[in-house]
């Protein structure tokens, strides 16, 4: 079981491969709990087409940002 007390978790890339993650997972006898779910977000940032790394830094910077000064805060994806 992945067990943290990390408010909140980010993953790069296309949202399908935290899908493949959690299957690869299992797989090895990992599981995660459905309630620790809503702590991830896949992919993290706003879907702005992006493409330089520094455009990826501002955007997860932002999203960073506005967790932290409203906790309940969600991008709508």
């Amino acid at each position: 079981m992945i067990d943290t007390s990390t408010p909140d978790i980010g993953i790069l890339g296309p949202g399908k491969r935290f899908d493949k993650m959690l299957v690869e997972y299992e797989r090895n006898g990992v599981s995660l709990p459905m309630d620790r779910h809503q702590i991830i977000h896949s992919p993290i940032g706003l879907d702005i087409a992006a493409e330089t790394p520094e455009e990826v830094e501002a955007i997860i910077v932002a999203e960073i940002l506005a967790k932290l000064h409203k906790p309940d805060w969600q991008f709508q994806k």
